[in-house]
């Protein structure tokens, strides 16, 4: 192969592979994120319904 034809498919594949890494880590990011959401919400709904369980009690 020639030497030019060898660069430009080295930096291709380089352009490509930074994309795919950089869409990939995107993804497990995301994924971290809703799992750590998924993990917060029983909490939330719990402290959700105890303050409203603490205003009706306090209103009635």
């Amino acid at each position: 192969m020639d030497q030019p034809l060898l660069a430009v498919l080295l930096l291709l594949g380089l352009l490509v592979g930074s994309g795919v890494g950089a869409a990939y880590t995107r993804a497990r990011r995301g994924w971290t994120d809703y799992q750590a959401a998924r993990r917060a919400v029983p909490g939330a709904r719990r402290a959700a319904w105890l303050l409203i369980r603490a205003v009706t009690t306090k209103v009635g």
